[in-house]
């Protein structure tokens, strides 16, 4: 079997982002694969989300089951990159996953500082990600994103098209995820205070 192209696994690690954010309720302005950058001919890739807040939170400390909830979805969006080019390749791929585990794991020393629990910790948050996007409907959602972003790569794709792509996708339109996925309370790692578990409770999706 061929091998993806780089460009087909890059616009799926991309998809891969969005559908958790649509999932997990986290505001998407668009996203696009960019055209080659000059510099090092890699592909440029760019998705609107809330990065500043989410420093914040972790740097806040605080308790709140909103903040915690927060922080999570945060991790899981991080993840969910390297998730679709699991699904995709059958193994993670170095085009983009490596730097948003790194990201991630930058995010957790603040709450985590012990390196071995970080880790199990990151291992549990990807196969948490890995479930979220391998449900058929999920999954079809990003192999239609992933084929939008390649067919506008260089522009980008607002929210309303993604929102769109995903409703047609996953059969229901208009499609409302009511927040889609909750934090779960149950871990096989023991998570600090500012944490949850990782495994997922109930993947909702906009099903009834």
């Amino acid at each position: 079997m061929k091998e993806p192209s780089r460009l087909k696994i890059e616009a799926h690690h991309e998809a891969g982002h969005v559908l958790a954010a649509f999932l997990l309720g986290l505001p998407v302005s668009w996203a696009t694969l960019g055209r080659h950058d000059a510099d090092n001919g890699d592909p440029v890739t760019d998705l609107a989300v809330p990065l500043a807040r989410w420093e914040a939170v972790f740097k806040s400390q605080s308790p709140e089951p909103d903040v915690i909830t927060t922080r999570w979805k945060a991790l899981m969006f991080k993840m969910a990159g390297s998730a679709a080019e699991v699904l995709l390749l059958g193994q993670r791929s170095v085009f983009g996953g490596s730097l948003d585990t790194e990201s991630a794991e930058d995010l957790l020393q603040r709450c985590i500082p012990d390196a071995d629990l970080r880790t199990r910790y990151l291992a549990e948050l990807r196969l948490a990600a890995i479930q979220l996007l391998a449900e058929p409907p999920h999954w079809k959602a990003v192999q239609a994103v992933a084929e939008k972003l390649l067919a506008n790569r260089g522009r980008r794709v607002g929210r309303l098209v993604l929102h769109r792509i995903i409703a047609e996708a996953v059969g229901q339109v208009p499609w409302r995820p009511r927040g889609a996925i909750r934090a779960p309370a149950f871990s096989t790692t023991r998570a600090p205070d500012c944490l949850p578990g990782v495994l997922l409770e109930k993947i909702e999706g906009g099903k009834e």
